[in-house]
């Protein structure tokens, strides 16, 4: 992708983020303990999926993966009740970071 853009590559790196009870067994770059970190991780992703719900709903498109479409509030707050348990029972995001730069 970017040496299609004519970009070249510096540097990459991925990590994973552990969320809700995850935090209790991943160690942070430094080896401190993210175990700390566990209620703040739930309540960011669970705040950010709920706008994101929230804006799909306005537009009529709110689809999950497997064909189920959530159509009215209370249904879309069922949902979020579940993500809400999924996501503090814990899970892990990869983030990547690269850095690019283009050439002269």
């Amino acid at each position: 992708m970017f040496g299609a853009a004519s970009l070249h590559v510096i540097s990459s790196q991925r990590t994973d983020v552990p969320i809700g009870t995850y935090c209790d067994f991943y160690t942070g770059t430094d080896g401190t303990s993210l175990s700390r970190y566990k209620a703040i991780s739930t309540e960011n992703i669970v705040q950010l999926l709920d706008m994101m719900s929230k804006g799909m709903m306005k537009d009529g498109g709110l689809e999950l993966a497997n064909g189920t479409i959530i159509s009215s509030e209370n249904e879309r707050q069922a949902l979020m009740e579940d993500i809400m348990h999924f996501v503090s029972e814990g899970g892990s995001l990869i983030f990547s970071e690269w850095v690019v730069e283009r050439p002269f």
